[in-house]
């Protein structure tokens, strides 16, 4: 298979995208890191599976299921800023020698800013 036929029925643009992300420089992780950020991945997943799986809510038992189904996920969630705190630090310390300040700091501040920002909006609508 050729190349163009590879590309054939995609836009310009995804392709440029594409091209674009795989050309991006490759930052080596701990296994430590990606453990502490997947355990933060999978609340997120479990939550949202569950929040997706409760069945419409008809009488006041099933309200009163789902408000204990939240206080569940609230629970879950209660370690989600100190473990991100570690896998942050465990990066820094891992790629200090590595690291292009300019350009991944600046990446890494940006994903965090979107999480916390996220995280306190879905902390406001559960309280």
């Amino acid at each position: 298979m050729t190349a163009k036929k590879a590309w054939e029925g995609f836009s310009k643009g995804l392709i440029e995208e594409v091209q674009r992300w795989g050309s991006m420089k490759q930052i080596g992780i701990s296994l430590r890191y990606m453990t502490e950020f997947r355990s933060v991945r999978d609340w997120y997943l479990d939550s949202f599976s569950d929040l997706r799986s409760f069945p419409d809510i008809k009488d006041k038992s099933d309200e009163l299921e789902f408000t204990q189904m939240i206080k569940m996920i609230k629970v879950r969630h209660h370690n989600v800023v100190p473990t991100m705190a570690l896998g942050v630090q465990q990066l820094k310390k891992d790629l200090d020698t590595k690291i292009d300040y300019n350009e991944d700091l600046d990446e890494i501040q940006q994903f965090l800013d979107r999480f916390y920002m996220s995280r306190i909006g879905i902390r406001m609508l559960i309280g």
